[in-house]
C-alpha cells in the first residue's frame, strides 16, 4: 500500500498540498507583498527540495498573424530550503515579496498573480495561484491623473512583446492608449499612447506618441502618410508629480 501510495503521489494525487494566504490583494507598484504559506503533508512523507514564490503576468505577441498570450515570470523569491514533510503534516512559513516596479498595472486585459510552488523530485509539484490587483506607482498615477483632468480616458491597456529593452530585462512593454473624450484637446488629438519603459523609486521613463486628428486635406495627407505623429521619450521624478497636469498640457498642446 505504502509504495502505491507514493506512485498516486507522484501524479498528485495524495500529494502535499500548498496554500499562500496574502495580507492584501491589491498593491502598488513597487510594495511589499506580505502573507503565509501553508503546507498540508499527503499521504506519504516527501522530501521538499525548495519552497518559491514567484511574481507573474501576461504579455501578447503576434505568431502567424494571430495573438498569442505567453507567461512571463517578474521576480522568484526562495522562502523555504529543502526539508522532508511528514504523512499528514503541516507547516507554515511567512514571507515577505517585494514586487517589481515594472509589474504591469492591472489595467484592461492585463493580469498578476503571485504563484506558490513546493519542489518535489520526480513528482508533479503543488502550486497555488492568488491573483493580485496592481496600481500605479505614484509617478505613474500623476501621468494618468493628468490627463484624466485634461479630459483623457484609457481606451485600452496591454503588455506587448517588445525587441528593444529600454533598460528592462524583460520581454514586453506596458502600453496605455488614452482618447480624449472631453476638454481642449477633443478633436485635435486622436489619440496619445503611453507606453512604460521603466520604472524605480527615483526616476520613471515613458514612450510618449501624441496622434494629431486629421483636419483638412494637410491633416489627411500627413494621415496617411503617417507623419500625423509625434513620439517623445521622457523621464519623471516623483518631484513631477505636483506640477504634472501643467507640463503635459504645454507639451500635448505643442503638439496638437
Amino acid at each position: 500500500m505504502s509504495l502505491f501510495k507514493k506512485v498516486l503521489a507522484s501524479i498528485g494525487i495524495g500529494s502535499a498540498k500548498v496554500d499562500a494566504r496574502l495580507e492584501n490583494t491589491a498593491y502598488r507598484q513597487g510594495d511589499v507583498v506580505n502573507g503565509v504559506i501553508y503546507i498540508q503533508g499527503g499521504d506519504v512523507e516527501q522530501f521538499i527540495e525548495d519552497v518559491y514564490m514567484k511574481v507573474y503576468t501576461q504579455y501578447v505577441k503576434e505568431v502567424d498573424d494571430h495573438k498569442v498570450y505567453v507567461s512571463q515570470e517578474l521576480v522568484r523569491h526562495k522562502v523555504k530550503e529543502s526539508f522532508v514533510l511528514g504523512k499528514g503534516e503541516k507547516k507554515e512559513f511567512p514571507f515577505s515579496l517585494l514586487l517589481p516596479y515594472e509589474t504591469p498595472i492591472t489595467a484592461g486585459r492585463v493580469k498578476v498573480w503571485v504563484q506558490t510552488e513546493l519542489g518535489i523530485s520526480n513528482a508533479i509539484d503543488p502550486t497555488d495561484k492568488d491573483y493580485i490587483s496592481v496600481t500605479p506607482s505614484p509617478v505613474m498615477e500623476g501621468i494618468f491623473s493628468a490627463l484624466e483632468d485634461m479630459g483623457f480616458r484609457i481606451h485600452e491597456a496591454e503588455c506587448k512583446k517588445t525587441s528593444y529593452q529600454y533598460g528592462s530585462s524583460l520581454p514586453f512593454l506596458q502600453e496605455f492608449e488614452f482618447k480624449p473624450y472631453r476638454g481642449s484637446f477633443r478633436g485635435k488629438l486622436d489619440e496619445v499612447e503611453v507606453t512604460l519603459l521603466h520604472q524605480d523609486a527615483n526616476e520613471t521613463e515613458i514612450y510618449l506618441q501624441i496622434d494629431r486628428k486629421a483636419r483638412g486635406i494637410g491633416g489627411f495627407l500627413s494621415e496617411i502618410l503617417e507623419t500625423d505623429e509625434t513620439n517623445l521619450k521622457l523621464s519623471f521624478t516623483p518631484d513631477d508629480i505636483s506640477n504634472m497636469k501643467h507640463k503635459m498640457h504645454q507639451l500635448f498642446h505643442r503638439y496638437s
